[in-house]
């Protein structure tokens, strides 16, 4: 019988230490858990020995905000804002004409109609720029509905550093009205070019935007091209 209540003791004194071991393990790793999980002076967070970044979040309203096109073949390089997608563009349709559409940009918000397409265009040995404006303009009087255009304007204008042309246009397509804008430049035997065109009560309010694209436009290795 005293055995028995020996063996009993040494258990319950064996199992109240165990318990008091185990609680100041607990303890040991709660503290260290709060310390660990403070964040750092860097706006780094330390959990269980593991890091974890504070990523800053990008304004997505932020204008500014502008991604990179580019196309290695015609030597394109353009910006355009984050909201916007961009697609190759549709080329040559073989309808004779001879430019060919290089890239598209349009707004993801399908509400809009606005759009600008980065064009090439082959020219005659010789054509200066106005009689290349003054061809493009009586090709669109003909194949445009209702088209109207502006008088082209050449001084002060420029595009990706070479002198240029640009005219504001109108024209009617499947009952629908747009107008546009148009600039482009010659290097070599190549008319390179840029068309804006949206419905006219949204036209001057996407201007902004525009004209940061457009001046973003760089032409690289295009000296060489056939």
């Amino acid at each position: 019988m005293n055995v028995l209540t020996n063996n009993h003791s040494v258990n319950m004194l064996s199992q109240n230490r165990h318990r008091r071991n185990l609680f100041g393990i607990l303890c040991a790793l709660a503290l260290a858990l709060i310390i660990t999980s403070a964040p750092s002076a860097n706006g780094v967070f330390k959990f269980a020995g593991a890091a974890f970044a504070a990523t800053p979040q990008k304004n997505i309203n932020n204008s500014g905000d502008f991604l990179t096109y580019n196309n290695a073949s015609y030597g394109v390089n353009i910006q355009y804002p984050h909201n916007w997608s961009s697609s190759p563009g549709e080329g040559n349709d073989n309808s004779g004409d001879s430019s060919t559409d290089i890239a598209s940009f349009s707004p993801k918000d399908s509400s809009s109609s606005a759009s600008l397409d980065v064009l090439v265009d082959n020219i005659d040995s010789g054509e200066n720029l106005k009689q290349y404006v003054s061809d493009s303009i009586s090709d669109d009087k003909t194949d445009l509905k209702n088209f109207t255009v502006s008088e082209p304007i050449f001084n002060g204008v420029n595009l990706a550093g070479s002198p240029a042309y640009k005219l504001i246009y109108s024209y009617t397509d499947q009952g629908q009205n747009f107008k546009g804008l148009e600039t482009g430049t010659i290097i070599g035997n190549k008319a390179y070019f840029i068309q804006y065109e949206n419905s006219p009560s949204k036209f001057d309010s996407d201007l902004p935007t525009i004209q940061k694209m457009i001046d973003s436009l760089t032409l690289a290795n295009i000296h060489n091209t056939g």
